[in-house]
C-alpha cells in the first residue's frame, strides 16, 4: 500500500517537472487607458472589438484606446453596475453583460444604450442578481448562471425570461459557478463542491460529482473546456485539473502538484489556441500543453521585472482572439498579450542590472564571424560577443578600469578572412584579437606629434593587409604580419587627403581606391598610373549629390553605390562617369544613408536617419520600414551594420540592435476591417442621445448622418481592428462631394473637416495591414448637411418678394446714386492726388536731407574754425559770417526735423526713456534762448511749480518738443513781447507733467486752430506784413513726437493776443513699453554749443613732424577729406584713402596711429573697415573714429558695437574732432607710460580690447620663455608673432612705447626685479637667467633703467 502511494506521488511530481519558458508578452495597463489593473473575463465581438470585465466598468478596446462604460446613477441608459463579471454576444450582435451585483444588461448595438433586465416572466426580481457566467447558444438563447439562484434563460426568439430548474438534488443551493456549451450543444454547469451538471439537446439533465480527499471547497469548478477527443477538461479551485469522459462520467486527474496546494492547483481558465495548444491559467502562472500530452508541458512563470515577461502569477482569465493572439488578464497587474504574428525584426537592447544583454542601447559597430551565430557588437562602453546559439552575451573592455571613458569607445569593427577581429577604439588605435585568442593586441599609429584618430577599416586585395582611414592623416595600409602602418605618399599630402576625415574606403579588384571623406567628396586613386580624381558635389542632376560620404559599397555585380549625408543614394555610372541619384522624392525615407548591405536577391538594404529601406533592384523602388515595424528607433549609426553567412542582416542604432533575414519579411494578405469609432462636433465628442447630437445610434452602426447647418465643423474617428504588437496600419479617407482625391494620412486615425457647405456627401475610409496591403472593404457613411433657414425654399420665396419691392425703390434712387458715385470718384481721385503729392514731397525731403549733411559739414565746420581763429576781423565781416553760420545751423535743424518725420512714418523712431529732473532740463533749454530774447527785447520767463520734478522721459524727444515750441513762440512774437514757460504736475492725478509755452504774439484765428498740427500747413493772413516764412514742419513734428511719447498737446489762442501750447506727458515708467526704459543711463544734459567755447586753436602734440603720429583719413568725398586733412596737417603725418578697401590695405601695411573714417564709402563701408581693423591682431590697437550723417542712437550703438572708439555726427565741429583725436591718443600714451614705469603690469590693465590683451600677453610670454635663448632678438619675435618688421614696431610702439629690442630688454629687466625680490639668487645668477651674458653690462643697464644698481635695489627692498 505504501509503495502504491509513493508511485502515485512520483507520477504527480513527474507531471510538475515542466520545461520553463519565457514567452514575450506585451503589457497593457491603466497607463494605456484600462480602467483597473485587475481584469476578469475577456470577450471579442463579431466586429473584432475586445471587451474586458473589471470591477471598475466594462472596457472596450480597439487596439489603440479604451472606451469605458460605467454605471451612472442618474442615467437609466447606463449599465446597472460597474462590477462586471462576464460578457457574451447574441446573434444580432448585441452585447450581454453580467455583473456581480446588478444582474443582466444588454448593450443595444443600434442605440448604444444598456437595457437592464429587472424581472423574469414569473415576476421574480432579477435586477440585483450576482452573475457568475453567461453564454449565447446557436438557438438564439442566452444562458445565465448565478450565485444562489440557479440558471436563467433568455429566449430572444420567444422574448421570454425563464428559470431553468434543475431536478437533481445535488444542486439544491443553485450555486452555479459557470455555464459552458460543447460542440454537441450540450450545456455544462459547474458548481460548488465539484458538482457538474450537463443538459443535452433534449433538455435532459445529468449530474456527476468530483470526489477527492481535499476539502469540498477546493473542488469548486472554475472552468470547463472540451478537448479534441470530446472529453471535458475540468479546472478546480485547488484540486488541479481533471479530464471527464462524458460517456462514462469518470474523472481522471491529469495535473496536480502536491507541493503547491493553493497556487498551481488553482485552475483559473482553460483555452485552446488555433495551433491546438492548451493554455492553462493558474494562480501560479501559465502552463502550455501541446498535443494533449500532460506528461510534458511548458511552464510560463511570472517575471514582473522584465518588460516582456508575464506581469503576475495570479492569472484571472485567458482568451484567444481571431488572430490567435493570447490575452491573459491578471490580478492587479493588468493585461498581458502574446502576439501570434512574431516580429521579423528581432530587437535587442540594454537592460539595467543585467549582464545578459547589450552594454548600451547605442550600437556603434557590428562584425559577424564565420559562425553565423556569433556576432560582435561595439558600443561607447566596450565590446560584446553575442552567441545566438547559446543566447549569451560576453563583454570585453579595452580598459576595464575606466568603463565610461573614451578608451572603450568602439567606432569600427572588421572580421577579416583570416578569422581575426580588428577593433578601432577612439583615441586608442587599432586592436586585434587573433583567431583562437581571447585577448587583444594594441597597434597604435603615431605620426610623431600625437596619436592619430583611426576612423574606418576596409579589406585590401592584398593578403594580410587592411586599409585604415584616419581623421586628418590620410589613408594607411596596415600590414598584419609586421604590425606596421604604411602611408600612401601620393594621397597623404596637403591638398589631397592630409587634413581630411576619412569615412569609407573601397578597393576594387584592379587596385583602384575609392575614398569617401567627411565633407570633401570622393577621391579615386589609380596606384598604377598614380592618378588621382577628385569628385565633389555638383549642381548637375547627374553629378555627386553631396560632399559628406558615409559609405562606398560595391555590390556583387561590381556596381559602386555611394551613401551620402543629406544627398541620398548615388550609383556610379562608369560609362559616362556620372551618377544616378535617389532621394526622398523617389521613395527614400531619408536622404542620409548610414549603411548599405546587399541580400541574396541583389536588393540593397539601407539604414538611414528614418528607419531601414529596401531598394528593390529590378524596379528601382523602395520599401521602407519604421519603428512601427519593430525597429529599434528611427536613427541608425554609420558603422553599425553587417551580414552573416546565413544572409541575416544586422543594423544598429541609437536605441538598440535589429536582426532580420530579408526572406522572412513576407507580406501578409490578411487585411483588417476598418470601423468608424467616434464623431466630434467642434472638437467635442457627440454621444448617442445627447442634446443636439446627430447620432441616433452608435457611429459604427450608423449609415447616414444628418447634420444641422451649424454642425459643419466635424471630425470622424476610425480604426482598423488589427491587434498586433507593432501597428503600422496606414489610413486614407475621402469625402466625396468635397475632396477631389484620397487623403493618405499615414497612421493618423481622424478625419477633420471645417466649414463644409450644405449638401450630400459620402465619407469613405480604408486601411492597410502592417505590410501596406489595402483593405478593399471600406467603411462608408452618408452625410447630409442641411442648409440654414435662409437657404430654404420658403426663405427664397420671401427673398423674391423683398427683391421686387427693392427693385421698385432702386429705380427711383438709381440716378441719385449715380450722381453721388461720380462725386465720390472725383473726391477720391483728388484725395489720391493729394496723398501722392504728399508722399512725393515727404520722400523728397527725406532723401535729400541725407545728401545735405556732407556739404553742411564743409560749411559749418570751416565757419566755426574761421570764427574761432579770427577774432579780430571787422564787425561787418563777422556779422555776415555769423549770419551764414546761423542760417547753416537753421538748415541743419530743418534737415533733422525732416529726418525725424521720415523715421516716425517708417516706425523706426523708438524712445529711450530715462529718469531725470524735468524742471532742470526744460530750464536749460529755455535759457539757451536767453540771448535771442535779449536781441529781440522779449521778456522770457521760466515758472516751475516746484524746483524739482523727477520723471521718466526721452531727453532727445523732449528737447525737440520744447525747442520747437519756443522757436515758434519767438517767430510769431513782436519785439517787446513776453514768452512764458511753465512746468508743473497735473494736480488731478499726479501722473502727468504739464509744460506750457505761452506768448503774446500775433495769435491764431480759431478757424485755423484745427490745422496747425498738419504737416506743411502755414497760416496765410490778409496782412502781408504779418506773414512769417516757415516750413510748416515744426508743430507737426511736435505733435507726432508727443504722441509717440504717450502724451498729448493742446493749443489755445486769441487772434492778436497770443497763443498757449500745453504738453501733457506721463511721469511714471509703467506708462511706457519696458523695452524703452534705460534704467542705468543718465539723461543727456542740454548744453548749447558756442563757437568760441571750442576756440582752442590747433591741438599741439609737442613733437616734430618727423615723429608726429600717423593719421589715416578714409573719406570718399574729396573736399571733406581735404578739409579734415587741413585740420590735422600741422601735427600729423597724413595718409589718405578714398574707399574702405584701400584704407584697410594701407592700415595693414603702414599701421597708423589713428583712423578717421566716413561710414558710407564705396567697396567697403566704414563699419566694415572698423570691424576688419579690430579683428586683425596687427591692427586691433588702432583707434577708429567714425564720421557719419546717421545721427540716431541706434546708428551710434551699431558703430560702437563693431569696435569704433568714437562716433561723430556730420556736420561736426572741427575743434571738437581735434579734441576727440587728442583725447584718444593721450589715453593710449598714458597706458604706454604705465607699462614702461611699473614693474608688474597686467596686460589687461593697459589694453582696451581682448585682442590687444592677448597679443601683449603672448609677446611677454615669448620673451620670458626664451630669456636664456641666445637667438632671442627682434627677428625671433617677428617670427613667433607672425608679423613684419613695420607691423611689430608700430604695434609695440603703440601699446608699450618700446621698439622690439627695447621691449625685450624691458621684459628682461622687469623679470630681474622679480627675481631680486625673491632673494634666492645672486646678481650674477639673475643676469644669466634673464639673458645677459655679462653681469657688469647687466648692472649698467639696470641702473640706467631704475636709477639704482641691482645691489642697491636689493638692499632697499630688504629694509
Amino acid at each position: 500500500m505504501k509503495l502504491r502511494i509513493v508511485l502515485i506521488l512520483l507520477i504527480c511530481c513527474s507531471w510538475f517537472t515542466p520545461l520553463v519558458a519565457q514567452l514575450k508578452f506585451s503589457r497593457i495597463g491603466t497607463q494605456r487607458g484600462l480602467s483597473q489593473s485587475t481584469v476578469g473575463k475577456i470577450f471579442q465581438d463579431k466586429r473584432g472589438f475586445i471587451w474586458f470585465a473589471t470591477k471598475d466598468g466594462l472596457n472596450k478596446y480597439d487596439g489603440y484606446q479604451f472606451t469605458v462604460y460605467r454605471h451612472i446613477s442618474n442615467d437609466p441608459n447606463s449599465i446597472s453596475s460597474s462590477t462586471i463579471s462576464c460578457i457574451t454576444e447574441d446573434q444580432e450582435g448585441n452585447l450581454w453583460v453580467g455583473t456581480f451585483d446588478g444582474g443582466i444588461n444588454k448593450l443595444d448595438k443600434t442605440t448604444g444604450n444598456f437595457i437592464h433586465f429587472k424581472q423574469a416572466d414569473d415576476k421574480t426580481s432579477i435586477g440585483g442578481l450576482s452573475i457568475s457566467s453567461i453564454i449565447a447558444t446557436p438557438d438564439n438563447k442566452i444562458w445565465v448562471s448565478t450565485y444562489g439562484y440557479g440558471l436563467l434563460c433568455f429566449d430572444n426568439q420567444q422574448k421570454t425570461i425563464k428559470w431553468r430548474l434543475v431536478e437533481s438534488e445535488l444542486l439544491t443551493t443553485n450555486d452555479i459557478s459557470l455555464v459552458y456549451q460543447d460542440k454537441k450543444n450540450t450545456l455544462w454547469l459547474g458548481g460548488h463542491y465539484g458538482v457538474i451538471t450537463h443538459i443535452d439537446k433534449n433538455n435532459h439533465a445529468n449530474t456527476v460529482r468530483l470526489q477527492s480527499n481535499l476539502p469540498p471547497r477546493k473542488n469548486q469548478i472554475t472552468c470547463l473546456v472540451e478537448d479534441p477527443q470530446g472529453n471535458i477538461l475540468v479546472g478546480t479551485r485547488g484540486n488541479g485539473l481533471y479530464r471527464l469522459d462524458p460517456r462514462s462520467n469518470q474523472f481522471t486527474q491529469i495535473m496536480y502538484s502536491p507541493n503547491q496546494i493553493n497556487r498551481a492547483n488553482l485552475i483559473t481558465d482553460l483555452v485552446y489556441d488555433k495551433d491546438g495548444v492548451l493554455w492553462v491559467g493558474t494562480d501560479n502562472g501559465v502552463f502550455l500543453v501541446r498535443n494533449n500530452n500532460f506528461s510534458q508541458f511548458t511552464y510560463i512563470e511570472s517575471n514582473p521585472d522584465s518588460e516582456t515577461g508575464l506581469s503576475s502569477h495570479a492569472i484571472q482569465s485567458i482568451f484567444v482572439d481571431r488572430d490567435n493572439n493570447v490575452w491573459i488578464s491578471t490580478w492587479e497587474a493588468g493585461l498581458n498579450v502574446h502576439y501570434s504574428h512574431r516580429n521579423n525584426f528581432k530587437l535587442y537592447r540594454h537592460k539595467v542590472n543585467s549582464t545578459q544583454n547589450l552594454l548600451r542601447d547605442k550600437v556603434t559597430a557590428i562584425a559577424c564571424e564565420n559562425d553565423p551565430n556569433r556576432v560582435w557588437i561595439g558600443s561607447n562602453n566596450g565590446l560584446t560577443l553575442f552567441d545566438r546559439a547559446k543566447n549569451t552575451f560576453s563583454h570585453y573592455f579595452i580598459n576595464p578600469s575606466f568603463l565610461t571613458t573614451s578608451t572603450n569607445d568602439i567606432n569600427n569593427l572588421y572580421y577579416d578572412r583570416d578569422g581575426d577581429l580588428l577593433v578601432l577604439t577612439w583615441e586608442i588605435g587599432l586592436r586585434i584579437m587573433k583567431k583562437g585568442s581571447n585577448s587583444f593586441s594594441l597597434y597604435p599609429y603615431d605620426d610623431g606629434s600625437n596619436t592619430t584618430h583611426l576612423t574606418c577599416l576596409s579589406p585590401s586585395i592584398k593578403a594580410k593587409k587592411v586599409w585604415v582611414g584616419t581623421q586628418e592623416e590620410g589613408i594607411l595600409l596596415f600590414d598584419k604580419q609586421s604590425g606596421e602602418f604604411n602611408p600612401v605618399p601620393d594621397l597623404n599630402r596637403k591638398g589631397v587627403l592630409l587634413g581630411m576625415h576619412i569615412n569609407s574606403i573601397l578597393e576594387e579588384e584592379n587596385g583602384t581606391l575609392w575614398i569617401g571623406t567627411y565633407n570633401n567628396g570622393i577621391y579615386c586613386y589609380d596606384p598604377i598610373k598614380r592618378r588621382i580624381v577628385h569628385i565633389k558635389k555638383s549642381n548637375r542632376s547627374d553629378g555627386l549629390s553631396a560632399n559628406q560620404i558615409n559609405k562606398i559599397f560595391q555590390d556583387s555585380r561590381k556596381q559602386i553605390w555611394i551613401g551620402t549625408n543629406g544627398g541620398g543614394l548615388n550609383l556610379y555610372q562608369p560609362a559616362t562617369r556620372t551618377f544616378k541619384v535617389w532621394r526622398t522624392e523617389d521613395g527614400l525615407p531619408n536622404n542620409t544613408i548610414k549603411g548599405i548591405v546587399e541580400d541574396r536577391h541583389h536588393h540593397l538594404w539601407l539604414s538611414t536617419n528614418q528607419g531601414i529601406s529596401q531598394f528593390i533592384n529590378y524596379s528601382n523602388s523602395f520599401k521602407n520600414y519604421t519603428k512601427a515595424d519593430g525597429l529599434q528607433g528611427s536613427e541608425f549609426l554609420m558603422n553599425a551594420y553587417a551580414q552573416n553567412n546565413r544572409g541575416e542582416i544586422f543594423f544598429g542604432g541609437t536605441e538598440g540592435l535589429n536582426i532580420f533575414h530579408p526572406d522572412s519579411l513576407v507580406e501578409s494578405n490578411k487585411v483588417p476591417n476598418v470601423y468608424l469609432t467616434g464623431l466630434k462636433l467642434f472638437n467635442k465628442p457627440a454621444m448617442v442621445g445627447q442634446k443636439n447630437s446627430p447620432l441616433q445610434q452608435d457611429i459604427s452602426q450608423t449609415e447616414e448622418l444628418i447634420l444641422e447647418a451649424d454642425q459643419n465643423v466635424f471630425s470622424i474617428d476610425f480604426t482598423a481592428l488589427d491587434f498586433q504588437q507593432f501597428k503600422n496600419n496606414q489610413y486614407a479617407y475621402v469625402l466625396q462631394g468635397f475632396d477631389k482625391e484620397w487623403n493618405y494620412i499615414g497612421t493618423q486615425r481622424t478625419a477633420n473637416y471645417t466649414n463644409i457647405n450644405p449638401g450630400d456627401y459620402l465619407f469613405r475610409v480604408k486601411a492597410t495591414n502592417n505590410d501596406g496591403v489595402w483593405n478593399q472593404r471600406e467603411a462608408l457613411l452618408r452625410i447630409t448637411i442641411l442648409p440654414p433657414w435662409y437657404n430654404t425654399w420658403w426663405a427664397y420665396f420671401f427673398y423674391v418678394v423683398i427683391i421686387g419691392v427693392g427693385l421698385y425703390s432702386l429705380r427711383r434712387t438709381v440716378l441719385v446714386r449715380e450722381r453721388l458715385k461720380l462725386d465720390i470718384e472725383l473726391q477720391e481721385r483728388e484725395k489720391e492726388q493729394i496723398q501722392e503729392l504728399d508722399t512725393l514731397k515727404t520722400n523728397f525731403f527725406t532723401n535729400i536731407s541725407h545728401e545735405f549733411r556732407t556739404p553742411l559739414t564743409l560749411i559749418i565746420s570751416p565757419l566755426e574754425k574761421y570764427l574761432s581763429e579770427n577774432k579780430d576781423i571787422p564787425d561787418a565781416q563777422r556779422k555776415r559770417t555769423e549770419s551764414i553760420y546761423r542760417n547753416a545751423k537753421q538748415l541743419q535743424k530743418l534737415i533733422n526735423q525732416l529726418l525725424d518725420l521720415s523715421k516716425l512714418e517708417a516706425g523706426k523712431l523708438s524712445p529711450e526713456i530715462t529718469q531725470s529732473d524735468v524742471v532742470d532740463f526744460v530750464q536749460q533749454i529755455t535759457e539757451s534762448f536767453r540771448g535771442l530774447a535779449e536781441q529781440k527785447n522779449i521778456k522770457l520767463n521760466f515758472q516751475p511749480s516746484t524746483p524739482y520734478i523727477l520723471a521718466y522721459f526721452d531727453t532727445d524727444i523732449l528737447e525737440k518738443i520744447v525747442t520747437n515750441l519756443l522757436s515758434n513762440a519767438f517767430k510769431f512774437s513782436d519785439n517787446h513781447g513776453e514768452i512764458t514757460v511753465k512746468v508743473s504736475i497735473n494736480p488731478a492725478d499726479n501722473q502727468r507733467i504739464i509744460i506750457a509755452v505761452s506768448d503774446t504774439g500775433i495769435g491764431i484765428d480759431s478757424k485755423n486752430l484745427q490745422n496747425v498740427f498738419n504737416r506743411f500747413y502755414q497760416i496765410h493772413g490778409k496782412d502781408p506784413q504779418k506773414q512769417v516764412v516757415g516750413t510748416g514742419v515744426g508743430l507737426a513734428l511736435c505733435k507726432e513726437l508727443i504722441e509717440l511719447h504717450r502724451g498729448e498737446i493742446l493749443v489755445s489762442s486769441r487772434l492778436g493776443k497770443g497763443s498757449t501750447f500745453t504738453v501733457h506727458l506721463p511721469i511714471n515708467k509703467n506708462a511706457y513699453d519696458s523695452s524703452w526704459i534705460r534704467e542705468n543711463e543718465n539723461a543727456t544734459e542740454m548744453i548749447p554749443i558756442n563757437i568760441e567755447d571750442n576756440a582752442t586753436g590747433n591741438q599741439q602734440y609737442g613733437t616734430s613732424k618727423k615723429n608726429a603720429p600717423l593719421l589715416l583719413i578714409a573719406e570718399d568725398n574729396d573736399d571733406l577729406r581735404n578739409y579734415i586733412k587741413e585740420i590735422f596737417v600741422e601735427n600729423f603725418n597724413i595718409i589718405e584713402a578714398n574707399n574702405g578697401k584701400k584704407a584697410l590695405d594701407i592700415a595693414i601695411e603702414q599701421v597708423p596711429d589713428l583712423i578717421i573714417s566716413d561710414w558710407i564709402m564705396p567697396e567697403m563701408t566704414g563699419g566694415e573697415l572698423c570691424e576688419h581693423i579690430k579683428l586683425k591682431e596687427s591692427t586691433s590697437h588702432i583707434p577708429v573714429i567714425i564720421l557719419t550723417s546717421r545721427g540716431s542712437n541706434d546708428s551710434k550703438l551699431a558703430g560702437l558695437e563693431i569696435g569704433a572708439d568714437d562716433y561723430i555726427t556730420k556736420p561736426f565741429n572741427a575743434n571738437l574732432l581735434a579734441a576727440r583725436v587728442k583725447n584718444l591718443l593721450e589715453s593710449r600714451k598714458k597706458l604706454r607710460e604705465r607699462f614702461s614705469k611699473e614693474i608688474k603690469v597686467n596686460p589687461k590693465e593697459i589694453t582696451l580690447n581682448s585682442s590687444d590683451e592677448h597679443f601683449l600677453e603672448k609677446a611677454v610670454r615669448i620673451v620670458e620663455e626664451n630669456m636664456m635663448n641666445t637667438s632671442l632678438d627682434i627677428a625671433f619675435l617677428e617670427r613667433e608673432l607672425n608679423m613684419s618688421t613695420m607691423q611689430l614696431y608700430r604695434k609695440l610702439k603703440s601699446l608699450t612705447n618700446f621698439s622690439g629690442n627695447e621691449f625685450i630688454k624691458n621684459v628682461r629687466l622687469k623679470k630681474a626685479v622679480q627675481l631680486l625680490e625673491t632673494e634666492s639668487f645672486t646678481i650674477a645668477e639673475i643676469a644669466y637667467k634673464v639673458g645677459f651674458n655679462d653681469p657688469s653690462y647687466f648692472t649698467r643697464i639696470f641702473k640706467k633703467e631704475f636709477g639704482k644698481s641691482p645691489s642697491e635695489y636689493l638692499e632697499k627692498s630688504t629694509l
